[in-house]
């Protein structure tokens, strides 16, 4: 009778240790799977995070690429303002070159390949050219010093 007592007892503690093997089983799947959606969802917002982080780079970059290119502009304009000048072409003729204090005055000199500064009597027709170039005063007829012919087409 022990030994039916035993085998009862046994083979109704059996079932529910296996149910019990299943339930951890169910609860240790459930747990991992509860883990890995949390760990997904962190690996979601790192990734969302991170492409931010990337967009705002490649912007930086690009306003940095603005920049130097503006910052380059203003140097070949603070260049050229510094040369104190405002240039008057004459066709393919001759190019004048007067500063913007009006103090000095040069024409191209194509044979040295640079500007040959002209006599203070030529400045004010020069300043004129300027002006009817600009379409500020009517043309009219410049008496300035011109480079020999057979060498204009070296001003174009």
């Amino acid at each position: 009778m022990r030994h039916i007592l035993f085998l009862c007892l046994l083979m109704i503690w059996l079932p529910v240790s296996a149910q019990d093997r299943i339930e951890q089983a169910i609860d240790t799947s459930e747990q991992t799977t509860r883990e890995s959606a949390r760990s997904q969802a962190r690996i979601d917002q790192l990734d969302d995070e991170t492409r931010r982080k990337l967009e705002a780079y490649r912007q930086a970059i690009w306003e940095r690429q603005q920049l130097e290119v503006y910052s380059e502009q203003l140097e070949e304009l603070q260049r050229i303002q510094v040369q104190d000048v405002t240039r008057l072409r004459e066709g393919l003729v001759a190019m004048y070159i007067l500063t913007l204090d009006g103090g000095t005055a040069a024409i191209w000199d194509h044979t040295l390949g640079q500007w040959s500064e002209l006599p203070a009597t030529h400045r004010s027709m020069i300043r004129q050219g300027i002006r009817i170039a600009r379409e500020v005063a009517a043309p009219e007829l410049l008496e300035l010093p011109v480079p020999a012919p057979g060498h204009a087409e070296d001003l174009s």
